[in-house]
């Protein structure tokens, strides 16, 4: 099933505000597959998220539905000596729009910016182990299993495993979604 009508494009400033509500509602929801946020980030660290992604390295796509933020994924350079070839992929869907092909569109949408961006040679992600629908899009468009932190998160009395995965090389190019 997929939801029709839905638009998406590159955060623009206009679009800060609602991708704040969106990310602060999708934390509020207690979901066992995100980390606790704490406190969140502040204003200057917000300010510097959006910067970093409207560079030549980064981008965040938004997906929109009838004006409403229902979506955002984009890549973040991993800005270490010898990592800024690769980028760390992250996706988060609305509740009531997952698993309806906004996350796969927006997916799509990251790795074809990847494949034209400047030196990109490797996309990472982590992804909890009891999120097998991420899991499987992620290996359906190309994404490997690189190891597995057993027991690397805490949300309570629930212990999770952490799986690593990445894309690289020719793949990054021609991703199979």
């Amino acid at each position: 099933m997929s939801v029709a009508n839905v638009e998406y494009h590159v955060v623009r400033p206009v679009d800060e505000g609602p991708y704040k509500q969106f990310m602060t509602a999708l934390f509020a929801e207690g979901l066992s597959v995100l980390p606790d946020r704490g406190t969140g980030p502040t204003d200057e660290q917000w300010s510097e998220f959006f910067k970093r992604r409207r560079s030549e390295h980064s981008v965040l796509f938004i997906a929109e539905h009838e004006g409403r933020l229902i979506g955002g994924g984009g890549v973040g350079r991993i800005e270490q000596p010898n990592r800024e070839h690769s980028l760390s992929l992250g996706l988060n869907v609305a509740k009531e729009y997952r698993n309806q092909g906004v996350g796969r569109a927006l997916l799509q949408h990251t790795l074809r910016w990847a494949s034209a961006a400047p030196a990109v040679e490797r996309i990472e992600l982590e992804v909890t182990a009891n999120n097998p629908g991420a899991i499987y899009l992620y290996e359906s468009a190309g994404f490997s299993v690189e190891g597995v932190k057993r027991h690397a998160l805490k949300k309570g009395d629930l212990v999770l495993d952490i799986v690593q995965m990445a894309i690289v090389g020719s793949d990054i190019r021609s991703p199979k979604l």
